[in-house]
């Protein structure tokens, strides 16, 4: 969600967002090894599964879930998805000045 936040913050229409949102989200069931083994994939194309925050919480699902590994061993991924959720901050002006101006909301710079 926070993913589809930033597209929406940093595109000038929703339409294109929620586009590009849709496009990201089916690319991330793909590149997150939830389909196809990462390992498996050629070099060029695993450097894309850094990409999407659901192949952090995949890492973590195997890791305890699966694996029983303990909560330690998971941190640096914990990291990781709370800094995807900073991401709509990036684009908080944008947000602001449509909500703030909505007849302008098209020509938001």
């Amino acid at each position: 969600q926070a993913i589809g936040v930033m597209f929406i913050g940093l595109l000038p229409s929703l339409r294109e967002a929620l586009s590009l949102v849709a496009v990201y989200a089916i690319l991330g069931v793909s590149f997150t090894g939830f389909t196809f083994p990462i390992e498996a994939m050629p070099r060029g194309v695993q450097v894309f599964q850094h990409l999407f925050p659901t192949r952090y919480y995949f890492k973590i699902y195997v890791a305890e879930a699966l694996n029983g590994a303990p909560i330690s061993y998971s941190l640096i991924y914990f990291a990781v998805l709370a800094a995807f959720m900073l991401l709509p901050f990036l684009t908080y002006m944008r947000l602001r000045d449509a909500v703030m101006k909505p007849n302008n909301a098209s020509t938001v710079k």
